[in-house]
């Protein structure tokens, strides 16, 4: 059984297809984005969940959003009533480790000079315009974002490098990169999105193994995500 996870979302999977594999001997290959997003893409090109999805052959998908996955169920590539959320992520923003900027909080993301990332892919997407709306600070937080980046690896990789003093992301991402600090928005600025799962229509192994793993990972297997940050 082969299944497609979004690279931000991977680390509970594999750990749960290896403890699905020591007590079932059934083995499960999880394939994970090749990390264009940090190669770059040129304007108007994208190589995100959806289209690393369709340019395989799976039995399974999981997508770090409930959006990304909406895209997918809209292609007819989702086997219907199969969809599950494994559990719910925590917006939060993420400095360099050490915090050389010293952000404690959504309101220094509106300093003067203070440089902002975020991500116009997949499960990042549109998450920094959901918390500043909240806070309504859309206007002055918008001046300050120098890099918009496309998927999870690359706002990661813009915060460890220094090329941004804070980015938007998820709370999970401190548990997979020891370059990064999380600092936690307030309970009335987070936001939160499901981290979902399905069959694929044309599965080979969806009418089994597939479903299996599934039902596994929406039952014993959400104990590997609780520990990584979900919810």
């Amino acid at each position: 059984m082969r299944l497609f996870c979004a690279r931000g979302s991977a680390a509970p999977v594999w750990t749960a297809a290896r403890a699905y594999r020591e007590h079932t001997s059934r083995q499960v290959e999880v394939a994970v984005c090749g990390k264009q997003c940090l190669e770059g893409c040129e304007p108007g090109q994208s190589h995100g969940f959806v289209h690393e999805v369709s340019a395989g052959s799976f039995d399974m998908a999981i997508a770090g959003s409930e959006t990304d996955m909406d895209e997918l169920d809209q292609l007819g590539r989702l086997v219907q009533g199969s969809r599950r959320s494994l559990g719910m992520r925590e917006a939060a923003l993420l400095v360099p480790q050490g915090n050389p900027a010293s952000v404690r909080g959504l309101e220094d993301l509106a300093r003067p000079g203070l440089r902002v990332g975020i991500s116009t892919l997949d499960c990042l997407r549109g998450v920094w315009e959901d918390v500043c709306g909240r806070h309504g600070s859309i206007d002055a937080v918008r001046d300050n974002i120098v890099d918009r980046v496309q998927g999870c690896m690359a706002i990661i990789d813009a915060v460890a490098s220094g090329r941004v003093d804070a980015a938007f992301g998820w709370t999970s991402f401190g548990h997979d990169d020891p370059r990064l600090e999380v600092v936690r928005l307030p309970p009335t600025l987070r936001v939160y999105r499901s981290t979902a799962a399905a069959l694929l229509v044309d599965g080979p192994a969806h009418s089994g193994h597939a479903a299996e793993f599934l039902e596994y990972l929406c039952s014993d297997g959400r104990a590997h995500f609780l520990e990584r940050g979900w919810r």
